[in-house]
């Protein structure tokens, strides 16, 4: 009866349960998501400053103005100090989000 009904749907639970993060981590297209700079698959870490934070630690960050929103200025209106650099196709950034470059 009940316990047999219960049996069954466990099992089946057990049958579908899927590691999301095992699937990431076997799935090229989804591990790339994850990567720390969207253009190189270079990992920085050993050389940024920490600090601790309410007893953790976490990289210091300059305190920087917001970054949301349409651009600024475009290429037609920088003067010639500026220098562009190509950093990716398109596709690699998220819609409507953003990610860290790596330029040397």
């Amino acid at each position: 009866g009940l316990c047999a009904e219960f049996d069954k749907r466990w099992q089946d639970q057990v049958e579908r349960y899927e590691c999301e993060w095992k699937k990431v981590v076997d799935t090229p297209a989804l591990r790339k998501q994850f990567r720390q700079f969207v253009n190189v698959d270079d990992k920085k870490h050993g050389d940024l400053p920490w600090e601790m934070v309410r007893k953790q630690k976490k990289i210091a960050l300059d305190d920087l103005p917001s970054v949301i929103g349409p651009a600024k200025i475009s290429k037609d209106k920088a003067d010639t100090t500026w220098r562009w650099l190509d950093v990716g196709a398109a596709e690699d950034f998220p819609k409507n989000g953003g990610g860290a470059v790596k330029v040397s």
